[in-house]
């Protein structure tokens, strides 16, 4: 989610205000970010604990990826479907800030950030928690932290592991899983993943969590698109897998 540098600060020294003078000389200042990392919204998290759906969670959440520095930009994700304006840290009298930014010239402060502990900030009046997903060239592996990862068992006793970075043990031919995470469009009815050989090629299953055992079910379309025959709405087909033993206790 960090898609650049911010090339340039705001080129005003000071604002006189009556007799005080406002420095701007925090816009300009490069510092260590004590919570750098990966965020999503709490309410997102706790419904993906409850409930177990990406589905039912996705409305209303978002996520942002904290860079290591102020002045580095980042983006916040809504609904895991589009991304905000782009956005910079900075630190003014100890206090951080996002302020939005647009090339090379700050816009204005966005929202203020409220560190409330190691693994919590606010930005804004929303709560966020910090995970700590596996990143790649696509993006943070945030399902497969906060939902999949763990062991499983078959129900003839044979051990499957879904591990963070996307790879799958135990299930057959598949290696490599993908849940979807953006429910918004044609043909997701139901809560998804990929199963398959590589993580270019996947075969899509409906999955539910139902008291600790996760049930992969084959997917069924029972609308399609009269223009071109795209599938618009499935629904869940024959149950494939049923895999047991995953806590969903959370720590935090």
């Amino acid at each position: 989610m960090i898609i650049g540098l911010l090339l340039s600060c705001s080129s005003n020294e000071g604002q006189e205000q009556g007799n005080a003078t406002i420095s701007d000389d925090f816009k300009a200042l490069d510092t260590p970010i004590p919570f750098a990392g990966t965020w999503i919204s709490e309410a997102y998290f706790n419904s993906i604990n409850e409930f177990k759906s990406p589905r039912i969670a996705q409305e209303g959440s978002e996520a942002i990826k904290i860079p290591d520095r102020t002045l580095q930009q980042t983006m916040l994700v809504f609904n895991f479907h589009e991304g905000g304006p782009n956005l910079t840290v900075l630190m003014d009298g100890g206090k951080y800030q996002l302020w939005e930014v647009q090339e090379d010239s700050l816009l204005g402060k966005w929202k203020d950030v409220e560190i409330i502990s190691p693994a919590k900030i606010k930005i804004g009046d929303k709560g966020f928690v910090k995970i700590d997903p596996v990143s790649t060239e696509v993006g943070a592996l945030i399902l497969e932290e906060i939902l999949f990862k763990g062991q499983y068992t078959t129900a003839e006793g044979k051990p499957v592991e879904f591990k963070n970075n996307g790879q799958l043990t135990g299930l057959g031919k598949y290696s490599y899983y993908s849940p979807g995470i953006d429910y918004i469009g044609p043909g997701m009815q139901v809560d998804q993943v990929g199963l398959g050989t590589s993580d270019k090629d996947l075969d899509w299953f409906g999955f539910k969590f139902n008291k600790g055992t996760l049930e992969l079910y084959k997917l069924n379309c029972i609308a399609h698109d009269g223009t071109d025959n795209t599938c618009v709405e499935v629904e869940f087909g024959e149950l494939v897998f049923k895999l047991k033993g995953k806590d969903y206790t959370s720590g935090r």
